[in-house]
């Protein structure tokens, strides 16, 4: 499939699906996002980090920050939990799902939020053990 036509199956998946957890929903942002959810760069794993700092730099205030980092762990596990994803670009995006944890943790001011940051710890915990297991069988 050539690069055009991988971008434009892009856009429409992209545009389809919406991302709806994330407040940004500009073209470019929704290309990286697509990227990282089906592992389209996994020749260049900087690309995770390169969409957290594109994404951190529109956003301002507590509460959008919190549902950013929230929606990129949401994305990030489900991305490694997807089957039809690679095995090493799963393996990345458990690795650097710890960026937008470590982030959550800083931020949990609330009762509410430090309970929703703890779910995130215990899915994660399970999802990572169950997967990991059929992945390095």
């Amino acid at each position: 499939m050539s690069s055009e036509s991988t971008c434009a199956l892009l856009s429409a998946w992209a545009s389809s699906i919406g991302f709806a957890e994330f407040d940004a929903q500009d073209q470019e942002i929704q290309r990286m996002r697509c990227q990282v959810r089906l592992g389209l760069c996994a020749d260049n794993p900087a690309c995770i980090m390169d969409w957290f700092r594109a994404e951190e730099q529109r956003v301002t205030g507590g509460a959008a920050r919190w549902r950013l980092h929230l929606a990129q762990f949401r994305l990030l596990i489900d991305t490694f939990a997807d089957d039809l994803v690679d095995t090493v670009w799963r393996d990345v995006c458990l690795d650097r799902i710890y960026y937008p944890l470590g982030v959550l943790s800083r931020l949990a001011e609330t009762p509410e939020q430090r309970r929703d940051y703890l779910r995130c710890v215990d899915e994660l915990r399970v999802v990572s053990h169950y997967f990991s297991y059929f992945l390095h069988k």
